[in-house]
Formats: structure tokens, sequence, C-alpha cells
């Protein structure tokens, strides 16, 4: 396993492109990126969905005078999408650090493990790659796909979306 770091969330598109653009050279990377698109969209879900646009590969999108420079995620990844309304612990799950123990709070640094298997390198080019999740028992395949700049872009992401223990309710109580 691979260990990425990301940085904070991104309050914007045009940064969180940047950060893309640097991380998503590689396979790994462009699954950790995804794992970002998945944080910014718990956290304000027009953001998150512009950053979805941009670290899906192409197949995955739907053209769109709402989306970003005309295009938002395809149905078949707003299904999965709409399936975790409410659910603000899924993208946090695939931090290390976090689990359903702890609510999946967020540690100070974003770290995402990757890694990959002897048969991840599939014939046409594509990657899969697995993201381990604090709240499953095995690391969740996402294959990647690299585009003509060089950046990987998630292809077949469906097992991310599969869902994961659900946190523990943590009660404060300071009477």
């Amino acid at each position: 396993m691979k260990t990425i770091t990301l940085p904070s969330l991104p309050e914007n598109i045009d940064s969180f492109i940047e950060i893309r653009d640097q991380i998503a050279n590689s396979p790994e990377g462009g699954a950790a990126i995804f794992v970002l698109a998945m944080l910014m969209f718990e956290n304000e879900r027009k953001l998150g969905e512009q950053a979805f646009t941009v670290a899906l590969d192409r197949n995955n999108l739907s053209e769109s005078m709402m989306g970003y420079k005309g295009f938002t995620p395809s149905q078949s990844i707003k299904f999965h999408l709409n399936r975790f309304e409410g659910k603000n612990y899924w993208g946090k799950s695939y931090i290390i650090g976090t689990s359903f123990e702890n609510g999946y709070l967020l540690p100070a640094q974003l770290n995402v493990e990757v890694g990959r298997n002897p048969s991840s390198e599939q014939s046409n080019g594509d990657i899969k790659v697995f993201v381990k999740c604090t709240g499953a028992d095995t690391p969740r395949p996402i294959t990647m796909r690299i585009n003509d700049k060089g950046i990987w872009k998630a292809y077949e992401c469906s097992s991310m979306f599969v869902d994961m223990r659900v946190p523990k309710q943590i009660i404060s109580d300071d009477l």
C-alpha cells in the first residue's frame, strides 16, 4: 500500500484542479483525488459535483448546461451520490485514522492508502487500484484511466459507493 497525503479541502474548483494536476499523475494519485471529491461532496454538494466532474473519466460524464464547463456526472454516478444523501461519513471512511468508533472524525492530516495486486493492470491500459476503507474489512477497488493530458481519472468506481459501517453515536455529556 502507498500512502498519499491530501491537502485540506479546497474551497473552489480551481484549487481542486490544481491539486488534482499535482497528485493524479499516477493511478493511486487519481484514486486519492476521487476520495477528495467525495469529501468535498459531503461538505458542499455543488462544489463536490464539480470536483467529481473533473475527477471522473469522460465516459462517466453527461453534457449539461448546468454543469462545470458543460459537463456533469452521469446519471449512474448521480444515482450513487444520491444514495448517500445525509450520510456525511462515506468519503471520510477512506481517510486513514478515521473509524466508525470515532464517528469518522477527520484527523489533521488527510492520508489515503492505495495499492495494487498482480491483476491490477488491465489489457487496455486501465489500472485497478484498491483504496483502504476504515469502515469495511477490505479495500475498495476503483479502475483508473489516463486521459490525454496524463491525468488519471476514475473509470469504474461503483465499489467506492458501497455502504460501510455506520458511525457510532458519540454523545457528549458535560453535565
